[in-house]
């Protein structure tokens, strides 16, 4: 059943600054094609790549000034959790996570009337993970 993103979590595991998360894109997981197509091909024929590669997640998080944001190259366990589904009757929610490290933190735009937000990057190393995990 769908539902919207409202209440989902971002932890880095080195720390213990709480952010306002306003949107999380986890990254996901891909495959490459590989093009096997020959001069006997009717179609265009692939096969799948050997390795799956996550591309990078990001946050955009509400700045706070007295809150340093996560440094470029420090390594982390990154945990997203995502909010209990409509039809959930446990608290366990599902979780995406896994080993990696931070890609790259952007400050604020300083603008009149607007919200100062920030953007954290990281990608996850495959060393351990990434593990979706539904939620009950």
């Amino acid at each position: 059943m769908a539902d919207t993103g409202h209440g989902a979590t971002l932890t880095l595991s080195e720390l213990t600054t709480s952010y306002e998360i306003v949107s999380i894109t986890p990254g996901g997981q891909s495959v490459e094609s590989i093009d096997v197509t020959h001069l006997g091909s009717t179609n265009k024929e692939y096969l799948p790549g050997d390795v799956i590669e996550t591309p990078e997640g990001t946050a955009t998080v509400n700045f706070d000034v007295g809150a340093d944001l996560p440094t470029p190259g420090s390594t982390h366990t990154v945990t997203v959790t995502f909010p209990l589904g409509p039809d959930q009757t446990t608290t366990n929610k599902a979780t995406f996570a896994g080993t990696g490290f931070i890609t790259m933190r952007t400050y604020p735009e300083l603008v009149t009337d607007t919200v100062q937000q920030a953007e954290i990057g990281w990608k996850l190393d495959g060393a351990t993970g990434p593990t979706f995990t539904a939620g009950a």
